[in-house]
């Protein structure tokens, strides 16, 4: 209920809700508002009273070109499996995204951690992903985790869309082969302060991250990557992309947690 959740004014003074057991750190509403827990995990304020949150369609002609499951592919989430979620970021104009993309926590197998300077957490099945995301704050009464749904990462982009980056071509903010200072495999979480949109960082590229959206035949086994990788190139799998993905443990593939105010 509310009373877990405080509202802290930001350095201009721009409102954020921070739920128990977090505390904020820095930057505004517009330019990305962080908090962190007692163990240093981030997350930022996504706002949604200007944004509305949905899903879209953001694919362009150049996109995909070389995905071809992709682009006959038709993408689905059900509002009904959202639900909950809805409620919560109609009811608090927003949700939290972590600033890092999920890493392995050394003292709880069961949990991630979304802290800088580590590892992705890759190698991992879709099955688990969601159950360690899950689970990361089953513990705490003001927050509901999960990894992204194609409503969070669209909502985001769309967001930061706004705030002036170039969805379509993330190529300059984003972890890929054809940014020069792309490294051409998996980096360490927020290495290059280049690769940051309103305070999160490596959403372009680095290792994809997986949505709860399905695609295909066999829907409960198939799920989207959003988001682009090290090994590839910024214009066509940039920021907006999804692709289709299978559910197995690849290297390149890891997640990222969303926190819903309850």
């Amino acid at each position: 209920g509310d009373s877990n959740i405080t509202y802290i004014k930001t350095s201009d003074e721009s409102e954020i809700p921070v739920p128990e057991g977090f505390k904020y750190v820095e930057g505004t509403v517009s330019t990305g508002a962080v908090i962190e827990d007692e163990n240093g995990n981030q997350f930022v304020w996504v706002p949604t009273d200007e944004v509305l949150f949905a899903r879209r369609n953001f694919d362009t002609p150049e996109q995909n070109s070389q995905n071809e499951i992709t682009q006959t592919t038709e993408f689905f989430e059900t509002v009904e499996s959202n639900s909950e979620y809805i409620e919560c970021v109609n009811k608090y104009k927003g949700f939290y995204i972590g600033r890092y993309e999920a890493s392995e926590n050394s003292e709880d197998v069961n949990k991630a951690c979304t802290k800088r300077g580590v590892l992705p957490w890759t190698e991992i099945v879709y099955d688990k992903m969601r159950r360690v995301a899950k689970n990361t704050y089953a513990d705490n009464p003001s927050v509901i985790s999960d990894i992204t749904s194609s409503y969070t990462w669209d909502t985001l982009c769309e967001w930061i869309s706004k705030s002036g980056y170039d969805i379509y071509n993330s190529t300059t903010y984003g972890n890929y082969a054809n940014n020069t200072e792309g490294t051409r495999q998996k980096s360490l979480t927020g290495r290059n302060t280049k690769w940051v949109t309103n305070n999160i960082y490596d959403l372009a590229g680095n290792v994809w991250e997986i949505s709860t959206e399905e695609w295909g035949d066999i829907y409960d086994q198939n799920h989207s990557g959003r988001g682009g990788g090290f090994h590839n190139d910024g214009i066509e799998y940039p920021i907006s992309c999804r692709v289709a993905e299978y559910d197995g443990a690849y290297s390149y593939i890891g997640f990222r947690i969303v926190l819903y105010l309850k």
